[in-house]
């Protein structure tokens, strides 16, 4: 079974179905990864409206007991005081809850982005063919020699081998003979 160098996934027979699973892992980390950031985007507003410093229902409260501490009246204070108490603790629990879900939420996230990256570099790698070689039709020859083209060549190569042979031989001197040679 051979495998990919990038990631060592295999290749050949189970290729196919590991592609398919692949790819289909890569299809549900991705819904998973929108429908996880459409939940953070629902959970951003729900920390904008749930502000304790910016609460406009507590806002108002503390406006009705600073007029009814003017007012002297201390059991409308009271009622107030409690009212304002309940309101900004769950004010707060629900804020500080939409902050961790909000971390928890960019956890898994990032979570389904890598499963979401990872398988699709899995089905894509599985999915790849192998090149096939390219080969010419029939391409036209480059040098062509034709029988008479080729006795020339032949004659004129031996011709040159013949020459050279006859330059080559050793002590082979062409002429008269010197008298002092010929008596010896």
């Amino acid at each position: 079974m051979e495998t990919d160098p990038e990631i060592s996934l295999p290749q050949g027979d189970g290729a196919g179905l590991w592609g398919r699973a692949a790819s289909r892992t890569a299809a549900v980390a991705l819904v998973f990864c929108c429908v996880v950031l459409a939940l953070l985007l629902f959970n951003a507003s729900l920390i904008k409206s749930s502000d304790p410093y910016n609460h406009p229902e507590l806002a108002s409260l503390v406006d009705q007991l600073q007029a009814a501490d003017k007012a002297h009246q201390g059991a409308d204070a009271a009622r107030l005081m409690s009212s304002i108490r309940d309101l900004d603790r769950s004010a707060r629990s629900q804020f500080f809850r939409a902050h961790a879900a909000a971390r928890q939420g960019w956890i898994l996230f990032l979570a389904g982005m890598a499963v979401f990256l990872f398988s699709a570099k899995a089905a894509a790698v599985l999915k790849r063919k192998a090149p096939m070689p390219v080969i010419p039709a029939a391409a036209p020859p480059v040098f062509t020699v034709s029988l008479r083209n080729a006795v020339i060549a032949i004659v004129i190569v031996t011709a040159l081998v013949l020459l050279i042979a006859s330059y080559a031989t050793p002590e082979r001197k062409t002429g008269s003979i010197p008298a002092k040679q010929a008596h010896e």
